[in-house]
């Protein structure tokens, strides 16, 4: 482990930097060996950056975000980043596939009723879409941004939810304004992966730029909404462009997916904010 201190260029800050040289996946131990590592050198309230030194294989990287963001925050760090090694333009490009399966566990399962090849998890493309509200960034957010920027070469497009799509969420009234849900997102790429490029615009409908933009070859969606590729290629096709490789991230924690679910959704931030504004 090393460990430094730098200035954030993203928010201009002071932050911590861990370095973990440690092989992927993260076994407990190891786990356990890191996150004592970055208890003994962080200087609370910076933020924290670890760095791993590893980026491959693919589902080993996200599994060891997983099981390090659960662990962290466990252990009291709330903002943090994990950084890794930018991918490799080496890495084979498999056109023909439509859906790219991230597993970080074996009881995670990609629904490919529809036909939909599955491909290397390690593949990588030029351009890259995700989207979501990305209200009160949490790990879930993290971990969906963290597998974007995995596979995207060049550019990252990030759809974010606008405010007139989101006038019946619970504790609509606590969601983040537009630009503060923008910054937190481009902050956090800019931490984990400076090298891309970044485009944001709002999603006012379910496609976004993801259904008219002929540069996105693939669109990163956690196995909860994987249907949602289907429904953007739909779109692409109307459009006469064609269909994007889906990657199904599993938003499962160190403990399981109703973890993820309870403790760091944003509907469950927001009522935790309305029950202390209420004290």
């Amino acid at each position: 482990y090393q460990r430094r201190v730098r200035d954030s260029p993203q928010t201009g800050s002071t932050m911590s930097v861990v370095r973990v040289v440690a092989p992927l996946p993260l076994s407990a131990s190891l786990l356990k060996r890191a996150v004592a590592a970055v208890a003994a050198s962080h200087n609370a309230p910076k933020p924290l950056c670890v760095r791993l030194s590893h980026a491959r294989p693919l589902d080993a990287l996200l599994g060891s975000l997983n099981a390090l963001y659960a662990a962290l925050r466990v252990a009291g760090f709330n903002d943090v980043s994990i950084q890794f090694p930018v991918p490799s333009s080496d890495f084979d490009h498999d056109d023909s596939a439509e859906i790219v399966q991230v597993v970080t566990d074996d009881d995670s399962e990609l629904d490919d009723s529809d036909g939909a090849k599955v491909a290397t998890a390690d593949t990588v493309y030029d351009v890259v879409a995700v989207g979501g509200t990305f209200d009160h960034l949490h790990d879930g957010h993290r971990l969906l941004l963290s597998a974007a920027a995995a596979t995207t070469q060049q550019t990252l497009l990030v759809g974010i939810t606008a405010p007139e799509m989101l006038l019946k969420k619970r504790f609509a009234e606590l969601i983040e304004p537009f630009e503060e849900r923008e910054a937190a997102v481009r902050a956090f790429i800019g931490t984990v992966a400076p090298r891309l490029q970044v485009e944001v615009s709002p999603l006012t409908d379910a496609s976004g730029v993801a259904g008219t933009d002929a540069r996105i070859k693939a669109l990163v969606v956690s196995l909860e909404t994987s249907g949602g590729v289907s429904f953007v290629n739909d779109v692409r096709a109307t459009n006469q462009l064609d269909p994007l490789v889906g990657v199904g991230v599993p938003l499962s924690g160190a403990a399981s997916a109703d973890d993820i679910a309870s403790k760091t959704s944003s509907s469950s931030i927001r009522e935790q904010l309305a029950k202390e504004a209420e004290v």
